[in-house]
């Protein structure tokens, strides 16, 4: 973003009367406070211009454990029923400020309008709690979510990560971690967060003063919550810094246009969208940081509200269907996939594209919501409770998708249901950090088929009682 001259002429009219009554108000800034004072005065304020609260049939508050025995709050917000995907929810306020009561109104509306649960998780703060706690409780937070969640009747094949500003850094690097772990997750949902090292970018300087969000605030932000320069280096506190983010959750982006936190944001989602993850990225024009608590003022806010449910409800959605059978019953639309992937993109020869294994395999068809074949593999008994899994192929149009995943497990739960204790494969030594996301181990050396380098990989399956 290139300096503006005058960045607040920038401002829609709503937007502009919002700041000028706070500055009419003249309140002590919160940099100006002692952390608890400073999270008194935002607890305060917080629902002064919020929308007015939705009902949900369940609220349900309680802790968790984190890894050190401390008692995490939380919030479960559920619009009805059983078996409801669920969206694990961080505050923002600088790793310093906020929790469960400053962001009630705002994930009861992601839940209301999204129809998913919502976990809010209240983090522990700075500066009583510094780098890396809040990440820490945050990535606790997720997996228990995710070992435990069904117990809540939250459906856990079905799980998103998001937050707002700080909330957004946690969401981000929970997503990388996630993907190291091989948690599988839907979506990272991200209101402007925080990305960057250092506050140095074009819109730091640009809407350094009366943008809500101030260049002194950001800096008693994190000099309560960094312990040393080098924790702003680590990509926990500065997902920009990550060395890799191939195959993280695809993400949406809602950020503000007069906000010093905006052209990291982009930078981040451009460095997703350079590492093949799908991203949808919104800028609202004319309104700042923390905008989306702002609806009773701001029209802006509802439309991110709307647009972040929309993600949500899209990416809760299967991506495809996958369905296991015979040779016989999805031979011809296995086989389009395979010849438009192998042959057509790949140049393998036709003759070495069917095998008479096929004959004897459980084969994985995915179809997409058009009941368009997109993916497939197939099962073969290797030895005694030992099987392979191949010819895995997914259309280029689906990559990044989860596509490989869904294919992948429905073949090992087909190996697991018929007792076997070992899935292995052969991997292209391209795709090899997608099947260690999942679990698989390499073994063996590196060698070449049809001109590919691959590399054998195994699982270990879980004993079936």
């Amino acid at each position: 973003m290139s300096h503006h001259r005058n960045p607040r002429a920038l401002l829609t009219p709503a937007m502009h009367s919002v700041l000028d009554r706070m500055a009419r108000a003249g309140n002590v800034p919160l940099h100006a406070l002692t952390p608890d004072q400073a999270r008194l005065v935002y607890e305060v304020g917080a629902g002064v211009l919020e929308i007015p609260s939705p009902k949900l049939d369940r609220v349900e508050s309680f802790t968790l454990p984190s890894r050190d025995g401390y008692a995490l709050p939380v919030r479960l917000y559920a619009p009805a029923g059983e078996h409801l995907p669920v969206l694990v929810y961080f505050h923002g306020g600088g790793f310093t400020i906020g929790g469960l009561s400053t962001h009630d109104v705002l994930c009861r509306t992601l839940s209301h309008l999204a129809h998913c649960a919502v976990v809010s998780v209240a983090y522990r703060l700075a500066p009583e709690h510094k780098f890396p706690v809040a990440h820490d409780d945050a990535w606790d937070a997720l997996q228990w979510v995710a070992r435990e969640g069904a117990k809540l009747g939250l459906d856990t094949t079905r799980i998103a990560v998001g937050g707002d500003s700080a909330g957004g850094t946690l969401a981000a690097a929970c997503a990388i971690q996630a993907r190291d772990a091989a948690l599988p997750l839907a979506l990272q949902l991200l209101f402007y967060p925080g990305c960057a090292t250092q506050a140095d970018t074009p819109s730091h300087k640009t809407f350094a003063h009366g943008f809500v969000l101030e260049e002194a605030g950001i800096a008693y932000f994190f000099n309560h919550y960094v312990r040393t320069p080098a924790d702003r280096e680590d990509w926990r506190f500065a997902p920009l810094n990550a060395p890799d983010v191939e195959g993280v959750a695809p993400a949406w982006f809602g950020l503000a246009e007069c906000d010093p936190l905006v052209d990291e944001g982009v930078m981040y989602a451009d460095k997703l969208r350079v590492a093949g993850v799908p991203v949808d990225l919104e800028i609202y024009r004319g309104v700042t940081h923390e905008f989306i608590k702002m609806g009773r003022a701001i029209p802006e806010a509802h439309r991110a509200h709307a647009d972040a449910a929309r993600a949500l409800k899209s990416a809760f959605q299967p991506q495809v269907q996958v369905e296991l059978g015979n040779w016989q019953a999805l031979g011809v639309p296995a086989g389009q996939v395979r010849t438009e992937v192998f042959v057509q993109e790949q140049g393998i020869p036709m003759e070495m594209e069917w095998d008479e294994l096929d004959a004897t395999a459980i084969h994985a068809l995915a179809r997409n919501r058009l009941g368009q074949p997109v993916g497939t593999g197939r099962l073969l008994q290797h030895a005694p409770g030992v099987s392979r899994i191949g010819r895995m192929a997914v259309k280029r149009v689906l990559r990044g998708a989860n596509v490989g995943r869904d294919l992948l497990r429905a073949l090992m739960q087909a190996a697991t249901e018929r007792g076997d204790h070992e899935v292995l494969l052969h991997a292209q030594r391209s795709a090899e950090g997608f099947y260690a996301r999942l679990g698989f181990l390499p073994r063996g050396e590196p060698f070449e088929e049809a001109g590919i380098a691959h590399i054998e990989m195994v699982h270990a399956l879980p004993v079936k009682q």
